[in-house]
Protein backbone atom coordinates (compact mmCIF):
# COMPACT_ATOMS: atom_id res chain seq x y z
CA UNK A 1 0.00 0.00 0.00
CA UNK A 2 1.58 3.47 -0.72
CA UNK A 3 1.17 6.07 1.95
CA UNK A 4 0.60 9.82 2.25
CA UNK A 5 4.29 9.95 3.14
CA UNK A 6 5.73 7.66 0.40
CA UNK A 7 3.88 9.46 -2.37
CA UNK A 8 4.87 12.82 -1.34
CA UNK A 9 8.43 11.62 -1.16
CA UNK A 10 8.30 9.67 -4.46
CA UNK A 11 6.76 13.02 -6.21
CA UNK A 12 9.27 15.45 -4.35
CA UNK A 13 12.11 12.85 -5.65
CA UNK A 14 10.84 13.59 -9.37
CA UNK A 15 10.77 17.58 -8.99
CA UNK A 16 7.11 17.58 -8.42
CA UNK A 17 4.87 20.47 -6.74
CA UNK A 18 2.46 18.91 -4.22
CA UNK A 19 -0.63 20.39 -4.19
CA UNK A 20 -3.77 18.46 -2.06
CA UNK A 21 -3.74 15.11 -4.00
CA UNK A 22 -2.92 16.57 -7.75
CA UNK A 23 0.85 16.26 -8.73
CA UNK A 24 1.77 19.56 -11.02
CA UNK A 25 4.42 18.78 -13.41
CA UNK A 26 7.64 21.06 -12.93
CA UNK A 27 9.70 19.72 -15.73
CA UNK A 28 9.24 17.47 -18.99
CA UNK A 29 10.01 13.85 -18.32
CA UNK A 30 12.07 11.14 -19.15
CA UNK A 31 10.68 7.85 -19.87
CA UNK A 32 13.15 6.50 -16.75
CA UNK A 33 11.11 8.73 -14.31
CA UNK A 34 7.61 7.95 -15.51
CA UNK A 35 8.63 4.42 -15.04
CA UNK A 36 9.52 5.56 -11.92
CA UNK A 37 6.19 6.77 -11.43
CA UNK A 38 4.30 3.83 -12.41
CA UNK A 39 3.62 2.67 -9.21
CA UNK A 40 2.19 5.61 -7.77
CA UNK A 41 -0.29 6.18 -11.06
CA UNK A 42 -1.18 2.82 -10.73
CA UNK A 43 -2.36 2.35 -7.63
CA UNK A 44 -3.72 5.65 -7.08
CA UNK A 45 -5.81 6.41 -10.15
CA UNK A 46 -8.44 4.94 -12.86
CA UNK A 47 -8.26 4.09 -16.22
CA UNK A 48 -9.23 7.13 -17.60
CA UNK A 49 -7.44 9.41 -14.57
CA UNK A 50 -4.54 7.56 -15.21
CA UNK A 51 -4.19 8.61 -19.18
CA UNK A 52 -5.04 12.00 -18.58
CA UNK A 53 -2.19 11.99 -15.52
CA UNK A 54 0.16 10.67 -18.03
CA UNK A 55 -0.47 13.27 -20.61
CA UNK A 56 0.10 15.87 -18.42
CA UNK A 57 2.97 14.63 -17.24
CA UNK A 58 4.69 14.68 -20.93
CA UNK A 59 3.33 18.43 -21.62
CA UNK A 60 6.08 21.01 -21.62
CA UNK A 61 5.23 23.46 -19.33
CA UNK A 62 7.33 25.69 -20.53
CA UNK A 63 5.68 26.58 -24.02
CA UNK A 64 4.33 30.70 -24.30
CA UNK A 65 0.65 30.43 -24.14
CA UNK A 66 -1.89 33.64 -24.91
CA UNK A 67 -5.68 34.37 -24.35
CA UNK A 68 -5.31 37.28 -26.25
CA UNK A 69 -4.66 36.01 -29.76
CA UNK A 70 -3.56 38.83 -31.82
CA UNK A 71 -3.28 39.72 -35.83
CA UNK A 72 0.02 38.69 -36.94
CA UNK A 73 0.86 36.40 -34.10
CA UNK A 74 2.26 33.05 -35.10
CA UNK A 75 -0.22 30.06 -33.65
CA UNK A 76 1.52 26.87 -33.12
CA UNK A 77 -1.01 23.74 -33.67
CA UNK A 78 -0.64 20.14 -33.67
CA UNK A 79 2.76 20.23 -34.61
CA UNK A 80 2.00 23.21 -37.15
CA UNK A 81 2.76 26.59 -37.69
CA UNK A 82 0.15 28.90 -38.72
CA UNK A 83 -0.10 33.00 -39.24
CA UNK A 84 -3.19 34.19 -37.62
CA UNK A 85 -4.62 36.84 -40.53
CA UNK A 86 -7.86 37.64 -38.69
CA UNK A 87 -9.41 37.65 -35.53
CA UNK A 88 -12.63 38.50 -35.05
CA UNK A 89 -15.24 38.39 -31.74
CA UNK A 90 -18.72 37.63 -31.55
CA UNK A 91 -20.60 37.76 -28.63
CA UNK A 92 -23.09 35.71 -26.63
CA UNK A 93 -25.35 37.14 -24.47
CA UNK A 94 -24.79 35.22 -21.21
CA UNK A 95 -22.73 32.14 -22.49
CA UNK A 96 -19.56 34.41 -23.43
CA UNK A 97 -17.91 35.36 -26.46
CA UNK A 98 -16.68 33.09 -29.11
CA UNK A 99 -13.35 34.40 -31.52
CA UNK A 100 -13.45 33.51 -34.59
CA UNK A 101 -9.85 33.27 -36.24
CA UNK A 102 -8.65 32.66 -39.74
CA UNK A 103 -5.04 30.92 -39.96
CA UNK A 104 -3.17 30.12 -42.79
CA UNK A 105 -0.95 27.21 -42.85
CA UNK A 106 2.90 27.76 -43.19
CA UNK A 107 3.39 24.39 -44.28
CA UNK A 108 1.12 24.47 -47.77
CA UNK A 109 -0.42 28.37 -47.50
CA UNK A 110 -4.51 26.49 -46.80
CA UNK A 111 -6.72 28.77 -45.05
CA UNK A 112 -8.62 27.63 -42.00
CA UNK A 113 -10.87 29.08 -39.80
CA UNK A 114 -11.10 28.49 -36.21
CA UNK A 115 -13.42 29.48 -33.48
CA UNK A 116 -12.34 29.44 -29.97
CA UNK A 117 -14.01 30.53 -26.70
CA UNK A 118 -13.19 33.95 -25.40
CA UNK A 119 -10.06 32.98 -22.44
CA UNK A 120 -9.08 30.12 -24.22
CA UNK A 121 -5.19 30.11 -24.35
CA UNK A 122 -3.68 28.93 -27.65
CA UNK A 123 0.00 28.01 -27.54
CA UNK A 124 2.10 30.50 -29.90
CA UNK A 125 5.81 30.80 -31.36
CA UNK A 126 8.28 33.53 -31.91
CA UNK A 127 10.24 32.57 -34.58
CA UNK A 128 13.54 33.54 -35.70
CA UNK A 129 14.52 35.50 -38.68
CA UNK A 130 16.87 35.20 -41.34
CA UNK A 131 18.63 37.62 -43.42
CA UNK A 132 18.56 36.18 -47.46
CA UNK A 133 18.66 37.46 -51.10
CA UNK A 134 15.67 36.92 -52.94
CA UNK A 135 16.96 35.60 -56.03
CA UNK A 136 13.57 35.21 -58.38
CA UNK A 137 10.32 33.11 -58.42
CA UNK A 138 8.80 30.51 -61.26
CA UNK A 139 5.10 28.53 -60.67
CA UNK A 140 6.73 26.33 -58.29
CA UNK A 141 7.75 29.10 -55.69
CA UNK A 142 10.77 31.47 -54.82
CA UNK A 143 14.23 31.19 -54.63
CA UNK A 144 16.26 33.08 -51.48
CA UNK A 145 20.30 33.10 -51.09
CA UNK A 146 21.76 32.92 -47.65
CA UNK A 147 24.48 35.65 -48.44
CA UNK A 148 27.19 33.66 -45.73
CA UNK A 149 26.85 29.71 -46.84
CA UNK A 150 25.34 31.01 -50.37
CA UNK A 151 23.06 28.01 -49.88
CA UNK A 152 19.66 28.40 -51.63
CA UNK A 153 16.16 27.65 -50.46
CA UNK A 154 12.87 27.38 -52.03
CA UNK A 155 9.83 28.79 -50.31
CA UNK A 156 6.29 27.25 -52.45
CA UNK A 157 4.27 29.39 -54.28
CA UNK A 158 1.31 28.59 -51.94
CA UNK A 159 3.10 29.45 -48.86
CA UNK A 160 4.38 32.65 -50.47
CA UNK A 161 0.85 33.32 -51.84
CA UNK A 162 0.11 37.07 -52.50
CA UNK A 163 3.36 38.91 -51.10
CA UNK A 164 5.66 37.71 -54.05
CA UNK A 165 3.82 39.91 -56.38
CA UNK A 166 6.56 42.61 -53.28
CA UNK A 167 9.61 40.85 -53.46
CA UNK A 168 12.44 42.89 -55.90
CA UNK A 169 15.08 40.25 -57.54
CA UNK A 170 18.29 41.42 -55.71
CA UNK A 171 17.04 42.48 -51.92
CA UNK A 172 17.45 41.60 -48.98
CA UNK A 173 14.73 39.25 -47.20
CA UNK A 174 14.00 38.16 -44.01
CA UNK A 175 13.02 34.50 -43.58
CA UNK A 176 10.80 33.52 -40.81
CA UNK A 177 12.45 29.46 -39.33
CA UNK A 178 11.52 27.75 -36.31
CA UNK A 179 13.51 24.88 -35.24
CA UNK A 180 15.87 24.73 -37.96
CA UNK A 181 12.68 24.89 -40.16
CA UNK A 182 11.83 27.43 -42.73
CA UNK A 183 8.26 28.81 -42.39
CA UNK A 184 8.01 32.11 -44.87
CA UNK A 185 9.26 35.38 -45.34
CA UNK A 186 8.36 38.32 -43.27
CA UNK A 187 5.51 40.51 -44.80
CA UNK A 188 6.35 44.14 -44.51
CA UNK A 189 3.09 46.29 -44.47
CA UNK A 190 4.12 48.33 -46.99
CA UNK A 191 6.69 48.30 -50.01
CA UNK A 192 8.10 50.99 -52.00
CA UNK A 193 7.99 50.07 -55.57
CA UNK A 194 8.94 52.05 -59.18
CA UNK A 195 6.71 52.04 -61.87
CA UNK A 196 8.20 51.08 -65.29
CA UNK A 197 5.22 51.49 -67.58
CA UNK A 198 2.52 53.70 -67.06
CA UNK A 199 -0.81 53.92 -68.94
CA UNK A 200 -1.51 57.34 -70.98
CA UNK A 201 -4.60 59.34 -69.21
CA UNK A 202 -7.64 59.48 -70.98
CA UNK A 203 -8.21 63.25 -72.58
CA UNK A 204 -10.83 65.29 -70.73
CA UNK A 205 -11.18 62.77 -67.95
CA UNK A 206 -10.79 65.04 -64.74
CA UNK A 207 -12.49 63.17 -62.25
CA UNK A 208 -11.01 62.73 -58.72
CA UNK A 209 -11.98 59.14 -58.59
CA UNK A 210 -10.61 58.94 -62.17
CA UNK A 211 -7.41 55.73 -61.71
CA UNK A 212 -5.09 54.46 -64.51
CA UNK A 213 -3.10 51.08 -64.74
CA UNK A 214 0.68 51.07 -64.43
CA UNK A 215 3.30 48.39 -64.02
CA UNK A 216 5.58 48.37 -60.94
CA UNK A 217 9.30 46.59 -61.40
CA UNK A 218 8.23 43.38 -59.81
CA UNK A 219 5.62 43.25 -62.27
CA UNK A 220 2.71 43.84 -60.37
CA UNK A 221 0.02 45.32 -61.91
CA UNK A 222 -2.43 48.08 -60.48
CA UNK A 223 -4.18 51.21 -60.73
CA UNK A 224 -3.65 54.26 -59.32
CA UNK A 225 -4.60 58.19 -59.30
CA UNK A 226 -4.15 60.15 -63.08
CA UNK A 227 -0.92 62.37 -62.38
CA UNK A 228 1.35 59.33 -61.61
CA UNK A 229 3.80 58.87 -64.14
CA UNK A 230 6.41 56.57 -65.00
CA UNK A 231 10.28 56.44 -63.17
CA UNK A 232 7.65 57.51 -59.83
CA UNK A 233 8.02 55.22 -56.49
CA UNK A 234 4.62 54.42 -54.82
CA UNK A 235 4.00 53.13 -51.72
CA UNK A 236 1.91 49.60 -52.10
CA UNK A 237 0.15 48.29 -49.20
CA UNK A 238 1.01 43.91 -49.31
CA UNK A 239 -2.38 43.38 -47.31
CA UNK A 240 -4.66 44.49 -50.05
CA UNK A 241 -2.53 45.51 -52.64
CA UNK A 242 -3.59 49.18 -53.19
CA UNK A 243 -1.61 52.23 -53.92
CA UNK A 244 -1.32 54.30 -50.74
CA UNK A 245 0.10 57.33 -52.41
CA UNK A 246 3.93 58.19 -53.33
CA UNK A 247 7.38 57.09 -51.44
CA UNK A 248 8.87 60.25 -49.41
Amino acid sequence: MLTRGRAVEARQAHNLEVVGSSPTPATIFSDSKLLCLAPLILEKHCYCARIALVAKLLTPTNMPLTDQPVKGMYILEEGRVFLLQERKLKTQGRQGGLIILKLRALDNGQILTKTIKAGTKVEYINPETKEMQFLYSDPTGSYFMDSVSFETIMIPKDVIGTYVNFLKEGDSTLVMMYEGKVLTVKENSSVNLTVVESEDAVKGNTSNTATKLVTVETGYKLHVPLFVKKGDVLKINTESGTYSGKAS
